[in-house]
């Protein structure tokens, strides 16, 4: 039915507990593929001990130096697990963040509310970690993904810092919902990490690689530099989107473009009802 991917860095205090965790939902999954990316600490022996005694997958990264954590560097370290689970059956994956804490019926309840859609999840009990997404999608930690779209994608993720919403671009143009379900709660140890300083200017060059709407895009950067006061971000955001070549886009580009221009002249439309211009 589903596959567990997660991605560890020393993360041998908490590891165990979340491997408990998915070892004890009331609907098993398939596979449980996790990739160890250059850990120093105890992961290794810990992870070498589940999959003695449980079978778990285990795939090992060398040590870059660095955590891959909110950085384009992370598709590379899933896609090592995807390398494995394209070549074998199940219908959905579940993304399992090292420091996640499951109800044990999180993937029954999640899977049972699948029907009609392409990624879900359900909702951290963090309202902090919430003011950092849109409300209307899924979360990164906790989502689940339809195999379909991984396949249309090739199998695996794209090799830059938007690989996350990739899947979200893909799921809508192939008629998908997308969303995540309030009622269907999880709790997660960590926010999250900073990730690379240069993070936004890939993020950019990203959005350029998808086809992203120029007025997407300014919009993204003004919303850094005004509404979250972040001026250094929403520059690098821009500089990043106007210096990257065009390329190939991807096949879902098309209809990403009309999705942000209608979603941009909705927010345009809702501005000058609010100044009574409309």
């Amino acid at each position: 039915m589903y596959a567990i991917l997660m991605c560890a860095r020393n993360e041998g205090k908490i590891i165990a507990k979340t491997l408990d965790r998915i070892l004890n939902q009331t609907i098993k999954p398939n596979y449980i593929v996790v990739v160890d990316d250059g850990s120093s600490d105890t992961t290794p022996q810990i992870l070498d001990y589940y999959k003695e005694k449980y079978g778990i997958i285990v795939i090992r990264r060398k040590d870059r130096g660095y955590s891959a954590v909110s950085s384009y560097v992370m598709a590379n370290v899933y896609n090592a697990g995807l390398r494995y689970l394209r070549k074998k059956a199940w219908k959905y994956l579940f993304i399992v963040p090292a420091d996640m804490k499951l109800p044990k019926d999180y993937a029954e309840r999640l899977i049972n509310r699948m029907e009609g859609y392409g990624v879900a999840s359900g909702h951290p009990d963090r309202p902090e970690l919430m003011k950092r997404f849109n409300p209307d999608h899924p979360i990164g930690g906790g989502r689940m993904i339809r195999r379909e779209i991984f396949d249309y994608m090739g199998g695996l993720y794209p090799l830059n810092f938007d690989h996350e919403s990739s899947v979200i671009h893909c799921a809508r143009y192939l008629g998908y919902n997308v969303g995540h379900f309030k009622d269907i709660k999880y709790s997660l140890d960590r926010i999250g990490g900073k990730g690379h300083p240069t993070k936004y200017i890939e993020w950019g060059r990203a959005m350029k690689d998808a086809n992203y709407h120029p007025f997407y895009v300014i919009g993204r950067s003004i919303k850094e530099i005004i509404l979250k006061r972040r001026l250094i971000r929403g520059i690098q955001l821009m500089i990043g989107f106007v210096v990257q070549p065009s390329s190939d886009y991807p096949d879902y580009s098309i209809f990403l473009r009309e999705y942000q221009k209608n979603q941009v002249n909705l927010i345009i439309k809702g501005l000058l009802k609010k100044f009574r211009l409309y």
